[in-house]
């Protein structure tokens, strides 16, 4: 896939303007790397920025959608960002507020990096 008009056939427009591309979260695209200079696999939201711009976001930067829809792909939808700054403004606008299943990933995760085991708990009391 070289072109947006090739995306956007393989997907679902809406009223809304987002181009749903089906399991979008989840799927691959085949589209040319800018970076590597070859085609290969990458996500559709990656794959239409990409596309959009004619070169790959800087280095540590992630491609996201702000349209609300997960499985959007459609090019004014994409923004491509730090993950520091995504996270700021998730933070801002509370948009993850609430939802247990990243509730729970979160603190998950926050134990993973805790240096506290049981063991050690066991002994401070």
């Amino acid at each position: 896939m070289r072109t947006l008009e090739e995306l956007k056939a393989r997907c679902t427009v809406t009223e809304g303007g987002c181009w749903e591309f089906p399991d979008a979260r989840t799927s691959s695209v085949w589209a040319f790397d800018h970076r590597h200079g070859a085609m290969r696999s990458m996500r559709p939201s990656r794959a239409a920025w990409t596309m959009k711009h004619g070169r790959e976001a800087p280095k540590g930067y992630r491609y996201y959608t702000f349209c609300g829809n997960d499985e959007c792909c459609a090019p004014d939808h994409v923004k491509a960002m730090p993950m520091t700054a995504f996270g700021a403004m998730v933070r801002r606008t509370g948009k993850w507020k609430g939802q247990t299943r990243r509730v729970l990933a979160s603190r998950a995760t926050g134990r993973k990096r805790s240096k506290l085991t049981p063991e050690v708990l066991h002994t401070l009391h």
